[in-house]
């Protein structure tokens, strides 16, 4: 585990963020990498998964070794545009499902209702 300065220094200094998880709850580290504008590779055993396949916001893989190294030739082969957008929609996933603000505001109108 990667604490304060190292962890953010490590997540705005990576390619991509990659997951290649058995089980994750929520994943709050793809959530941080995406916050950071980073496409994230993760299995599809991370239960946010849906939503970084349906915004294109990285690479879903099933977790197996064949499977992770077929997700990182895939990535190794985007071009750069193709990664800048992929990127891009990370951080626009981040913004439209996962940020503070919209998750308060979901928390107060559950209390409120």
């Amino acid at each position: 585990m990667i604490t304060g300065e190292k962890k953010w220094g490590a997540i705005y200094g990576c390619e991509a963020f990659i997951l290649p998880s058995y089980q994750e709850n929520f994943g709050i580290a793809v959530v941080e990498a995406m916050a950071c504008k980073k496409a994230v590779l993760i299995s599809n055993q991370v239960n946010i998964h849906d939503k970084i396949k349906e915004n294109n916001a990285g690479i879903v893989f099933e977790n197996s070794i064949e499977e992770i190294r077929v997700a990182l030739e895939k990535w190794l082969n985007l071009s750069n545009i193709d990664r800048q957008f992929m990127h891009n929609q990370a951080y626009t996933t981040y913004k439209n499902y996962f940020s503070m603000t919209l998750v308060a505001e979901r928390f107060l109108s559950t209390i409120n209702s």
